[in-house]
């Protein structure tokens, strides 16, 4: 099997280096603030407990609590994107909010 090759960069990361820790390996992971600023904040701010949430498992408001903290991110693409962070480890929690998406036109 052949190594797949690196996918093409449209634009550069705009914001700070978040690494985590998952079982396997240390994972970086750069985030596009220009082209996604909703998302980037949103992200960051859950990671440090910045921005209050709801627990979907027990429906109470969490403050000053990291929300993936214990999560899994059952799918991880180098160079691509990651995905997960459910505290229930089923699927279908999430932080009782959501937000607009966001589209690049470049």
């Amino acid at each position: 099997m052949h190594p797949r090759p690196p996918l093409p960069r449209r634009s550069i990361p705009t914001a700070p280096l978040w690494s985590w820790t998952p079982q396997w390996a240390a994972s970086p992971a750069s985030f596009y603030q220009q082209q996604a600023p909703k998302a980037v904040a949103n992200f960051i701010g859950l990671a440090e407990g910045a921005i209050d949430w709801t627990d979907p498992a027990n429906k109470k408001k969490q403050h000053h609590k990291p929300f993936y903290d214990n999560t899994t991110f059952h799918r991880v693409i180098p160079e691509f994107m990651i995905q997960g962070g459910d505290p229930t480890g089923t699927g279908m929690g999430d932080p009782g909010f959501s937000f607009n998406d966001e589209f690049d036109p470049t």
